[in-house]
């Protein structure tokens, strides 16, 4: 997904059937991702953003955002690809 818009909010929410991954590419905008508390997910970012806020519910792990059931879930689980230049993430639990 590339993104030339000034603002961009993505909810991942439903039941997670299978491993997905998504690749988001975008400029100077801000990014708000939102993401199910019970979804097992990991975050990776790139590029320059010029601030990441998360939630308290979101755990560093390598450099990397995971939801806390990331960890021994055994299940389908959700990796987000994010490179942002100059621009703001943030990350939010539902």
């Amino acid at each position: 997904m590339a993104d030339t818009h000034s603002s961009l909010t993505i909810g991942f929410d439903g039941e997670l059937m299978r491993d997905g991954v998504v690749d988001i590419n975008a400029g100077a905008c801000s990014i708000i991702l939102i993401v199910p508390e019970e979804t097992p997910a990991r975050i990776n970012i790139g590029g320059g953003a010029a601030s990441i806020e998360a939630d308290d519910g979101f755990e560093q792990l390598d450099g990397d955002y995971i939801t806390l059931s990331w960890t021994g879930h055994g299940g389908p689980e959700l990796e987000i690809e994010v490179t942002l230049v100059a621009g703001s993430l943030t990350l939010e639990l539902e």
